[in-house]
């Protein structure tokens, strides 16, 4: 049964309009202002008074009961600071990061391209404060009931002329990760969804892609054997990549989630732009074909 709700009275009207037109403004000057706006907003109740629910949204997966299907993507929360606010106001989940295991101080430069279309383009880093400074925070929200999971990568470089000593150096950059984060969310993304990250290689190999997988499923299992959370993997928009070969691989290692499409850098996805010259990776309107496409042929 949909919850009935108070309709708002003027003064929360004019207070939600306000925040509103704020933290528009502030998210073209600093998108951390932006957050700061957001977060005193709903933690104090300005921007919902009533959180929504209805019990025909919940739905039943990786061995839990979501509110409803609607969560935050990753990207938005890197201090570990807003997402449990806004699941309270709502949403069915969060998920934390991206982070790396070390600080990762690369500027990331995110806009939108001016066009009918909704064109986003987000350089090719993840930066972050490292998972090595956010055990306090993670520990602190232990006991929260919300679904959250923790996205994590790597920004190591590839050395070409030894791939082996790089496959190795990863492993233990995301074992790392692992130790501390497995004990403190519900599912863990492996994301290699930025294709100009040295990470992002390995979907075009899924022999070593799988072994890597298979380490870090053993991982979680060892840091968190009680309450284990699962593994999702997050792969771009690829024209080159071998469906047949990558879902094999991952029914075999019994990886419980695969999000589809999150970036590209495709030249083909790029002619389609006003300047097919723009460096970056590409989100948004053009990738909505093709990303669907892809995610047809993986289900």
């Amino acid at each position: 049964m949909t919850q009935n709700r108070a309709p708002l009275t003027f003064w929360e009207k004019i207070t939600k309009q306000l925040f509103f037109a704020i933290w528009f403004f502030a998210k073209k000057i600093s998108p951390d202002a932006a957050r700061q706006l957001l977060y005193w907003g709903i933690s104090d109740k300005a921007l919902v008074s009533q959180p929504f629910a209805d019990p025909s949204l919940h739905m039943e997966t990786l061995g839990k009961t979501f509110p409803n299907p609607i969560g935050i993507a990753a990207g938005f929360d890197k201090e570990v600071k807003y997402n449990d606010e806004l699941i309270r106001n709502g949403f069915g989940f969060g998920e934390l990061g991206t982070f790396t295991y070390k600080p990762d101080h690369h500027s990331q430069k995110t806009h939108f391209i001016p066009d009918k279309r909704a064109i986003l383009v987000e350089s090719e880093s993840f930066p972050n404060n490292g998972i090595v400074n956010l055990g306090n925070k993670l520990i602190a929200r232990r006991r929260l009931p919300h679904i959250v999971g923790v996205n994590i990568s790597s920004s190591l470089d590839i050395d070409e002329r030894n791939i082996g000593q790089f496959l190795e150096y990863l492993e233990q950059d995301l074992i790392h990760s692992i130790q501390h984060v497995a004990p403190y969310c519900d599912f863990i993304t492996l994301n290699l969804s930025h294709p100009g990250m040295p990470i992002s290689t390995l979907i075009h190999n899924p022999a070593q892609l799988g072994l890597l997988l298979r380490q870090i499923k053993q991982q979680i299992k060892k840091f968190a054997p009680i309450i284990t959370p699962k593994l999702i993997l997050k792969i771009p928009y690829d024209g080159q990549i071998n469906v047949q070969l990558l879902s094999d691989m991952l029914i075999e290692e019994q990886v419980d989630g695969l999000i589809v499409a999150g970036f590209s850098a495709s030249k083909s996805i790029k002619q389609i732009l006003p300047d097919p010259r723009v460096k970056g990776c590409i989100a948004g309107e053009p990738l909505k074909d093709p990303s669907t496409e892809l995610l047809r042929r993986f289900y």
